[in-house]
């Protein structure tokens, strides 16, 4: 390979799939790299080495090694874990050509959503909400603000 454009098509076919799965993976992958890219930002400002931040969520820097490497991907409850031990959290945020048909939609009154420190909460009344629901919400909804 000598010239630019051969060098490009042999990239564009390395990362070319040939099935779902593959893509699936790939993707996984791919993902996995973005929670771990900012893991590693946040441990090298707090100067927390690898095998700390194994101790910290309660497994072996070996797994935590192979997290970063990419020979394993993240899952959800790691992430969690991560979240908890470092102070931090992910928000998620959709894109794409859909994505603004996605959004919450306008339906939702306004004063049964409540911000807390661990996330929106919406409750949706039911149009055959009982007397008990309603005492119910609002205790919800008081002990969410305090």
């Amino acid at each position: 390979m000598k010239n630019k454009k051969d060098i490009q098509q042999a990239f564009k076919d390395l990362l070319t799939t040939a099935s779902t799965e593959e893509k699936v993976e790939l993707e996984a992958l791919v993902l996995s790299a973005k929670f771990l890219s900012e893991i590693q930002r946040v441990c090298q400002e707090q100067d927390i080495l690898k095998k700390d931040l194994a101790e910290m969520i309660g497994t072996s820097p070996s797994h935590v090694t192979q997290l970063f490497r990419g020979n394993k991907t993240i899952n959800l409850k790691t992430i969690a874990k991560l979240q908890l031990a470092l102070g931090v959290s992910f928000n998620i945020k959709l894109s794409g050509p859909h994505a603004d048909k996605l959004q919450t939609p306008n339906l939702i009154q306004p004063q049964y959503s409540i911000n807390t420190p661990e996330g929106w909460w919406v409750f949706k009344p039911n149009k055959e909400t009982t007397k008990e629901d309603e005492r119910v919400r609002e205790s919800t909804k008081e002990q969410m603000v305090a």
